[in-house]
């Protein structure tokens, strides 16, 4: 009995979360956005509107936020190698006074 009360709590908190994590992802603004987003769409192809778009358009919009991501990885995986320096340091620091104290 206690197995499966256990059990039974187990997957009524999944479906919990579950259902917790479905009713984040539609939110007044979500619905909003996609709402707009599909109007728009529906407009678009119902008055058969075209454009001409360079394909640089497109790269510019995808590798400067890439590089800018690099960059700033690159900066906090610094930071880290910083901190984790300073640290090894202390702890030799302090093994050495501990270690030549007498």
């Amino acid at each position: 009995y206690q197995r499966a009360l256990s059990r039974l709590t187990y997957v009524l908190c999944k479906w919990y979360v579950a259902l917790q994590t479905v009713g984040r992802l539609f939110e007044v603004w979500h619905v909003l956005w996609f709402l707009a987003c599909a109007v728009l769409v529906y407009l678009v192809q119902g008055f058969q509107v075209t454009a001409d778009t360079p394909r640089s358009i497109y790269i510019s919009i995808l590798i400067f936020p890439m590089a800018f991501m690099v960059n700033a990885a690159y900066q906090r995986r610094e930071g880290a190698l910083g901190h984790v320096a300073e640290f090894k340091a202390s702890c030799l620091s302090l093994y050495l006074s501990h270690r030549c104290w007498q």
